[in-house]
């Protein structure tokens, strides 16, 4: 920061040292003054599709996705088949309150690489809100279908590890309804104990719940209880860092 600083009282319009200040702002977790580092560059260098897509990148993460949109749009404008910063726009309209799914899966098919840095990756956030959308289609033709409700609930439960948002919590209520309407359904027990072993994952008191429907499920199924204790073994959550800086023109 202090060279980037510097290297602007040299020259103003360097915008080199704006970029790399968003960088390192970013690494840093402050988004709000990645993003206006990097409108800085884009200020000086309005012809560089990298610095839209960086930007794009932060507004994403702090949660500004129109004007994430916004810049990863201008990406594709200055070069067509910029495939990363398509497939950032097919991520944020995965996004969009508008549920553009038709759109984005559109989007997604018709790229013309494979290549896929966004963070987390648009094909798997597409993937998890077309599970959402077909669950949630078929509880509201079978409300009181206990697969239906377990769908649901894994629809909901779906997400990145390291994501804390409660998701489990919320699905663990859709397979107790169904275990309601269907009592000692194995399936479902199985949806509960899978839900509380993320949960546990993170915080370490839930475990006290796993233990107690493990042996529940244990007693109505002893082979899906076996595959639970593996998974248990083996589920980590963690975090990750920010996505790496997007190469600049020397």
């Amino acid at each position: 920061m202090a060279s980037c600083a510097k290297a602007l009282e040299l020259n103003p319009k360097e915008y080199r040292a704006y970029a790399l200040s968003g960088y390192a702002h970013q690494a840093q977790r402050k988004l709000k003054s990645a993003s206006e580092a990097f409108a800085k560059a884009i200020e000086l260098r309005p012809d560089i599709k990298e610095l839209y897509l960086s930007k794009s990148q932060v507004d994403f993460f702090r949660n500004a996705h129109e004007e994430a949109l916004s810049a990863a749009k201008q990406a594709v404008k200055l070069d067509p088949r910029y495939a990363k910063a398509h497939l950032m726009v097919g991520m944020l309209l995965r996004l969009d309150k508008q549920g553009r799914l038709v759109e984005a899966r559109e989007l997604w098919d018709g790229r013309t690489s494979d290549e896929d840095h966004t963070f987390p990756q648009f094909i798997e956030l597409l993937k998890r809100a077309e599970n959402l959308k077909r669950a949630t289609d078929g509880l509201a033709q079978k409300p009181n279908d206990p697969d239906a409700l377990i769908e649901m609930g894994m629809a909901v439960m779906e997400g990145d590890s390291w994501v804390v948002d409660g998701r489990q919590k919320r699905a663990i209520e859709y397979f107790r309804r169904a275990l309601t309407l269907k009592p000692n359904y194995a399936r479902a027990q199985y949806s509960i104990v899978k839900a509380y072993i993320q949960i546990a994952a993170i915080f370490s008191k839930e475990n006290e719940n796993v233990d107690r429907e493990l042996n529940t499920l244990r007693a109505l199924d002893t082979k899906l209880a076996a595959e639970l204790d593996d998974y248990r073994k083996n589920y980590k959550a963690g975090l990750t860092g920010p996505p790496a800086p997007v190469k600049l023109d020397q």
